[in-house]
């Protein structure tokens, strides 16, 4: 069901909206519940087809700022729901690029009222509280162009993973749903695969860390397909005989030994 986008009939200025909820972390967003302050102004912005004039009837509001795209979403999700919530109504109002402003400095003032923090620090802490592996990259308009995958740079492993620097030969954005190839910012990824050197496979995941011009960075994990991870890992093997001048498997199986003869290494030297 397509739902109806509402047409624009003036610009959201700043103190059409009051943020009364608290802020919530969904994937790699934030997301702010609000209200419109007066109900004249949301007939203004939105028209009257969305009054709630009447006992029982109310708008829920919600845009998300997301951190993938630095940038507030480009629209607000609406539900209109009447008889007490009995029926909901949703609708689409998009916005425009002034109106993203306004919504991105409206954000941040009341996450610093709210919380003490700056949304990027919000996002951090909301991360830290809830642990787990970092956010997904899903909305991307297209795959990864595995074939135009190569690696930079020498092999390094941490904690049993085996890093291979992916150099950023492709469209970003369409693929990551982020926005650094362009002129207005100084943001960049670093785009890793991973191969576990314990299980013997290509992670579930490229690491990307979106390295924004604020000093900000922000890690998400950008899920891969089974046959894409079967093509990795033959670049990966490949890469691997170049720099280390040994197969995957060869380096792994000398990885294994290695980490058994450091876990005997205690024992055999109380003998």
């Amino acid at each position: 069901m397509s739902v109806p986008v509402l047409p624009h009939r003036r610009d959201l200025r700043q103190g059409d909206l009051v943020f009364p909820e608290e802020i919530l972390r969904i994937g790699h967003r934030l997301d702010f519940q609000f209200d419109c302050v007066s109900e004249q102004i949301q007939r203004e912005v939105f028209g009257p087809e969305l009054d709630t004039g009447k006992l029982g009837d109310w708008l829920n509001l919600y845009a998300a700022y997301d951190f993938a795209l630095q940038d507030v979403v480009d629209h607000i999700d609406i539900t209109l729901c009447r008889n007490n919530g009995e029926e909901e109504h949703p609708f689409t109002y998009p916005l425009n690029r002034a109106e993203r402003d306004v919504l991105r400095g409206e954000m941040d003032a009341f996450c610093q009222r709210r919380t003490g923090r700056s949304l990027a620090r919000q996002y951090q802490h909301l991360l830290a509280e809830a642990g787990g592996e970092p956010p997904e990259l899903t909305v991307g308009q297209r795959r990864i162009p595995v074939d135009k995958v190569s690696f930079t740079d020498e092999l390094s492993e941490c904690d049993g993973r085996l890093l291979f620097c992916v150099p950023v030969a492709f469209d970003p954005d369409a693929v990551f749903g982020t926005h650094v190839a362009t002129a207005e910012n100084d943001d960049w990824l670093n785009v890793y695969a991973v191969y576990d050197l314990d299980t013997g496979r290509p992670c579930s995941a490229l690491d990307v860390t979106l390295v924004c011009g604020d000093g900000n960075e922000f890690s998400f994990r950008y899920p891969l397909t089974e046959p894409e991870r079967a093509a990795l890992l033959e670049k990966m093997d490949a890469w691997c005989q170049e720099q280390a001048g040994m197969a995957l498997a060869d380096f792994r199986a000398w990885y294994l030994a290695e980490a058994q003869q450091s876990r005997q290494a205690p024992g055999l030297a109380q003998l």
